[in-house]
C-alpha cells in the first residue's frame, strides 16, 4: 500500500514482501523491507466427539476440522494419537480435549467435552428380563443376562425346590429352559447373580424368571 504516514494498514492476501521507504526534510534518504506471512486457515475450528456421552472404560473418536493441518490434542491421556486430525478416546471420567490446529503459520483452537455417564453395578445396567418364551419361534426364546458394564457374572437359575437349572459366566450364554434335555414346564423360576462391574465394583441380584410356552 501506498502511503504519506509513518503507520500504514497492511492486509495482503498472500505472503509477501512489504516495502518501505523515508525521505527526511534534510534529504536524507532510507529504506526498510518486511515480508508478511499468511496462513491459509481460514475457516473457524472445530472438534467434535461421537458419541458424546460414553460409559466408563468405552471410546469415542474425537475429530478436528477443517482438514489438511497440523494437529496437537490436550490433554493426550486416553487418545491413541495425539498428532492427528481423528483420534480415539478412551476414558474413565469426564473430559474436555482441546485440539489446536495450524498450518505453520496461523494456529486456532477449538474444544469439546467427553461426558462419561456415572454408573452403578445394579439392575439399571445390569438388567435381567422377567420373562421368556422358549418355544422355538426365535423370539425371545433365551434368558440373559444383559449389561454394558458388567465385566465379569455368575448367573445361576434354581426351580421351585432349590434345584439348579442352569449356570453359566458367560454373559452371552442364556438359559432355554432346558434342564437335563428337557424342556421344563411354565413355571417362575429364581435367579442369583453375582456381578463385577467397570471399576470393580460388585453386586448380587436376586430375583423371578418366567417360563412362559
Amino acid at each position: 500500500t501506498t502511503a504519506q504516514d509513518n503507520v500504514v494498514i497492511a492486509n495482503p492476501p498472500t505472503s509477501q514482501w512489504v516495502y518501505c521507504s523515508a525521505n527526511g526534510s534534510n534529504g536524507c534518504f532510507d529504506s526498510d523491507s518486511i515480508y508478511i506471512s499468511v496462513g491459509n486457515l481460514g475457516a473457524a475450528v472445530t472438534a467434535t466427539a461421537n458419541p458424546e456421552i460414553i460409559l466408563p472404560g468405552e471410546t469415542s473418536v474425537l475429530t478436528a476440522s477443517p482438514s489438511g493441518f497440523s494437529y496437537s490434542w490436550s490433554p493426550t491421556t486416553g487418545l491413541s494419537s495425539p498428532n492427528s486430525q481423528i483420534t480415539n478416546a478412551t476414558v474413565q471420567e469426564t473430559t474436555d480435549y482441546t485440539v489446536s490446529v495450524t498450518d505453520g503459520i496461523c494456529t486456532n483452537s477449538a474444544t469439546v467435552q467427553l461426558k462419561v455417564m456415572s454408573i452403578l453395578c445394579d439392575r439399571t445396567f445390569v438388567y435381567v428380563p422377567n420373562a421368556f418364551t422358549p418355544n422355538g419361534d426365535g423370539k425371545n426364546d433365551v434368558i440373559k443376562v444383559y449389561s454394558q458394564i458388567a465385566t465379569e457374572i455368575t448367573f445361576r437359575i434354581f426351580n421351585r425346590w432349590g434345584e439348579m437349572v442352569f449356570e453359566t459366566k458367560d454373559i452371552n450364554v442364556g438359559w432355554d429352559g432346558k434342564f437335563r434335555g428337557k424342556l421344563l414346564d411354565p413355571d417362575t423360576y429364581d435367579y442369583y447373580l453375582e456381578a463385577t462391574c467397570i471399576g470393580g465394583d460388585q453386586e448380587i441380584i436376586k430375583g423371578n424368571i418366567t417360563l412362559i410356552r
